[in-house]
């Protein structure tokens, strides 16, 4: 008789133990209770206009457009320039990338010096900051990415924007001679490009 004593007595807080505790509350009910208690509203304070401008935030430009791209970066997210396309500078000659920073700032400051342009086309120059007249106030500039030619060239596309006017552009060819880069042609297609779209 005393076995079944000692027997029953575990076996009762046993099951007493099993049936009057319930079924642990999970993570998945928690977060839906939490949810649901909250009363939710459309807010009225968020604007889906668009940036005035690309990349610009809060009036706050970037001068060079190389500060878009890491000239080292290893992802796979880039800016995209209308006529331009991606702004991805991943593997270009670092020196190349100066070289048209410097041009993008002085085709914005309608100057391109002499020494800047290879010295067999001496007329260059001249013709280039004719037609950089045309493009006065221009707002901002982007170059494409460069494409390498044969004979230590590469050439870019600059996209040169004008206020509430269709951009110019100018497709320029650098030649390295050394350790520079010089301009050796530049071919103004503004009104083309304005008339194709």
């Amino acid at each position: 008789m005393k076995i079944k004593k000692y027997l029953f007595f575990p076996l009762f807080i046993f099951s007493l133990c099993c049936f009057s505790q319930e079924e642990p509350e999970t993570v998945l009910q928690k977060a839906d209770e939490y949810f649901l208690n909250i009363n939710w509203s459309e807010s009225e304070d968020i604007l889906n206009e668009p940036l005035p401008e690309p990349f610009a935030v809060n009036d706050i430009g970037i001068k060079e457009v190389s500060a878009y791209a890491d000239i080292n970066l290893t992802e796979g997210i880039f800016p995209s320039i209308e006529g331009l396309g991606f702004l991805d500078y991943s593997g270009i000659d670092s020196s190349l990338i100066r070289f048209f920073n410097t041009l993008s700032a002085k085709i914005k400051g309608q100057k391109i010096e002499g020494a800047l342009c290879v010295k067999e086309k001496i007329f260059l120059p001249f013709m280039i900051n004719y037609r950089l007249k045309e493009l006065s106030d221009v707002k901002n500039i982007f170059f494409s990415r460069p494409e390498y030619r044969s004979g230590n060239r590469a050439s870019a596309k600059f996209r040169c924007a004008k206020n509430g006017e269709s951009p110019y552009f100018i497709e320029i060819t650098a030649l390295q001679t050394g350790d520079k880069w010089l301009i050796e042609a530049a071919d103004f297609i503004g009104e083309d490009y304005a008339e194709a779209s």
